[in-house]
C-alpha cells in the first residue's frame, strides 16, 4: 500500500509517498504562507522522486488542525481533490497527534509519564495538547486531554508533576514563559517543530479500518470542533 501523506496546516508544507517498509520520497519546505501555490507541485515532485503515479496511492492521509485556516483548508481541498479522483480513502491527521508520535519515535520517553505538544497559533496563545508517552495500538498516540488553545503560562497548568517531553514549534515561547518551577519539569525535543510526514502517514494507515474524518479540526476557545462533530460555539 503507497500513502501520499499531506501537511500544510502548520509552518510548513511536507508532502511524503510511504509504504510499510518507510518513507519512500518525501520533501518539507518551511513556509508561513504560500501553502496553496508550492502544495500541487511539490505532490508531483515527490511522487516522481518516489517513481510512482497517483494512480499507484491507496489512501490519502491529511493534517485537519489544529494550525493556520488558510493551511489547513488548503491540505484538504487537495486531499479530498486527489480522493475523489483516484478513489481512495481520504484520512485525518490531527498536528498535535502527529508531533506527538514523532516525539514517541525520536525521543527517549523512558521516565517521561507525557508529551506536551504545543503549536504557534500566531496570536498570544498556544495550541496544547496532553498525550500519554506509551502509544497505542499502531503507535498512535493516545491523548491524555482535549486539543486547547491557551496561553502559554495557563498551559503549564497541565504538566504533571514529573518531567514531560515538550516538542512543537510553540515550544519556545511556552518555555520562555513558563514560571521556573515548570521549566524544571521539562525536557525539549528541539528538532519536532511541525508534523512529521511519515508520523501523518502511520497514524493514518493504523486507523485504516476506523478513519478520522477529513474534516477541519479548529479550535477557537472555549469551542472546540471535532471532525464529524457539530459546533458548541463560534469557532473559527
Amino acid at each position: 500500500m503507497k500513502i501520499l501523506a499531506i501537511d500544510t496546516a502548520c509552518s510548513a508544507c511536507s508532502v511524503g509517498v510511504l509504504t510499510a517498509e518507510g518513507v519512500i520520497a518525501a520533501r518539507s519546505e518551511l513556509m508561513m504562507r504560500g501553502h496553496a501555490e508550492s502544495l500541487m507541485p511539490m505532490v508531483r515532485s515527490v511522487l516522481a522522486d518516489a517513481e510512482c503515479e497517483f494512480s499507484d496511492v491507496s489512501l490519502i492521509a491529511v493534517t485537519v488542525g489544529p494550525g493556520s485556516f488558510t493551511g489547513i483548508r488548503t491540505g484538504l481541498a487537495a486531499a479530498r481533490g486527489l480522493g475523489v479522483t483516484l478513489g481512495v480513502q481520504v484520512s485525518g491527521v490531527t498536528t498535535l497527534e502527529a508531533i506527538a508520535a514523532a516525539t514517541i519515535s525520536s525521543a527517549n520517553v523512558a521516565g517521561k509519564p507525557c508529551i506536551l505538544a504545543a503549536i504557534e497559533t500566531r496570536r498570544t496563545d498556544l495550541y496544547v495538547q496532553l498525550f500519554e508517552s506509551e502509544p497505542g495500538p499502531g503507535g498512535v498516540p493516545r491523548p491524555v486531554d482535549a486539543p486547547k488553545a491557551l496561553a502559554p503560562v495557563d498551559a503549564v497548568s497541565l504538566l504533571p508533576d514529573r518531567p514531560v517531553l515538550l516538542a512543537g514549534d510553540g515550544a519556545d515561547r511556552l518555555c520562555e514563559q513558563a514560571p521556573a518551577r515548570f521549566r524544571e519539569r521539562i525536557e525539549r525535543v528541539p528538532e519536532i517543530r511541525v508534523p512529521a510526514i511519515s508520523a501523518v502517514a502511520s497514524i493514518a494507515a493504523a486507523r485504516l479500518g476506523d478513519p478520522l474524518p477529513a474534516a477541519p479540526l479548529y479550535i477557537h476557545s472555549p469551542a472546540v470542533r471535532r471532525p464529524g462533530e457539530a459546533v458548541a460555539a463560534s469557532a473559527s
